[in-house]
């Protein structure tokens, strides 16, 4: 599997974090297991996105 993991940012802080997992050429849901995934970061990362 690949992933393609982006940061949504606005005026400088992260509004959103995605990520898509599928395999091949395209960022395509068809994959079987691929699609969205979720996002996971430490809680002191949190702190310093608000």
């Amino acid at each position: 599997m690949k992933i393609d993991i982006r940061n949504y940012v606005y005026d400088g802080h992260v509004q959103l974090v995605a990520a898509r997992l599928y395999q091949g050429q395209t960022t395509n849901f068809r994959t079987p297991g691929g699609g969205f995934a979720p996002v996971y970061h430490p809680p002191e990362l949190q702190q310093s996105m608000c």
